[in-house]
């Protein structure tokens, strides 16, 4: 995989989309100045994070953001020994505190990942519930060798039939109702697990519905 480091980028996503005939191809960037995260909300993207756009071929991939999140979930559990989790549709979680997220775009038979990982940070405003991987493991964590073994991972994984019921392992259902915030409304649901599409499967007053991910604004942990 070809990779283009950037210092300074508006958003990777946005400059992803000129290598969009190349790929596979990893462009990373120290610093965003707009990253963008789902629903056209804004990335915090400071000095000290992972800030990447993998471009890869993309054709009948039910749900690609969430097969990038087990990707990559599955990788920082094996390389930094830690316990984190993936937090439907397309966030990790450690411990109840966001260290990563994935945005996706298909175009054609092309995917843009978009990759944000806290890997230096020494902290956060609390507002945003955020840890960094140097406050896990208590280490500081070279970038480019970073991005150089995760774009190996990735191109390795990619290429590979991932099942339903290893994706649904990796996800986090809590056994309490959560409130999930939907285009018109507020209502609390019962996680249950994922249908055959990848969709999410939950429980309101002993009914069961599938939510799909585009009509989830925000699930409220």
């Amino acid at each position: 995989m070809r990779i283009i480091h950037f210092n300074v980028v508006s958003s990777t996503q946005t400059i992803a989309r000129k290598y969009i005939h190349n790929k596979p191809v990893l462009v990373y960037s120290d610093i965003q100045t707009k990253g963008k995260g789902r629903q056209k909300r804004k990335w915090a993207s400071e000095y000290g994070g992972f800030y990447g756009s993998f471009i890869l071929k993309c054709n009948k991939e039910k749900a690609p953001a969430l097969k990038m999140a087990y990707i990559i979930n599955t990788y920082m559990r094996k390389r930094f020994k830690i316990t984190s989790d993936i937090y439907y549709p397309n966030d990790i979680y450690f411990k109840g505190r966001k260290m990563g997220g994935i945005i996706t775009n298909k175009i054609y038979n092309t995917l843009i990942a978009g990759v944000g990982i806290n890997i230096n940070q020494k902290g956060f405003n609390p507002e945003l519930n955020a840890i960094s991987l140097m406050q896990i493991i208590e280490k500081h964590t070279d970038i480019k060798n970073f991005a150089q073994d995760l774009s190996i991972y990735v191109e390795d994984m990619w290429g590979k039939n991932i099942v339903l019921e290893d994706i649904e392992q990796a996800l986090y259902f809590p056994d309490d109702s959560v409130k999930i915030k939907l285009k018109t409304s507020i209502r609390s649901f019962n996680l249950k697990g994922l249908d055959e599409n990848y969709n999410l499967i939950v429980s309101e007053n002993n009914k069961y519905k599938i939510l799909k991910p585009f009509s989830i604004t925000r699930i409220i942990w």
